[in-house]
């Protein structure tokens, strides 16, 4: 119920977007804390989303790595080492927002990619299959 209003103001700025020349410096700005809204939101939950209890037992008790990526065992490796599963969920939430908003940006309508982004697509990439989002998040810079 939270993100109704930033996606309140989303759908207002999504107008503005539409004119190249009404893009102002103030419209990024808009953009990114819309952004940083959904990032905080989607890295300070907790016990949130289907697959929370797996990375959580996967980052605490599993010694095991046989199944996971070469680059999502070095992040557990690294956060292990910190100790805070907590940071962990946060620092792929950011970097995988951010890569997507930094992508979205250079764009032509940057408002109405992030529009559809986090209508369609951020409650699944974002709580659900962190994994596959932060690699979308990457293949946008390939």
């Amino acid at each position: 119920m939270i993100y109704i209003l930033p996606f309140s103001f989303l759908a207002l700025f999504l107008f503005f977007s539409v004119d190249k020349y009404l893009y102002v410096v103030s419209n990024r700005i808009i953009f990114f804390l819309i952004g940083a809204f959904f990032i905080v939101l989607a890295g300070i939950r907790y016990e949130i989303a289907t697959d929370y209890g797996s990375y959580y037992n996967i980052f605490v008790y599993s010694s095991e790595f046989a199944r996971l990526e070469p680059g999502f065992k070095l992040l557990i490796l690294i956060f292990r080492d910190i100790g805070s599963f907590n940071l962990f969920i946060f620092f792929i939430a950011f970097t995988s927002i951010v890569l997507k908003l930094i992508y979205f940006n250079s764009l032509k309508r940057p408002f109405f990619a992030l529009f559809l982004y986090l209508a369609i697509f951020y409650v699944n990439l974002e709580f659900n299959i962190i994994r596959q989002g932060l690699a979308i998040a990457v293949s946008f810079f390939a």
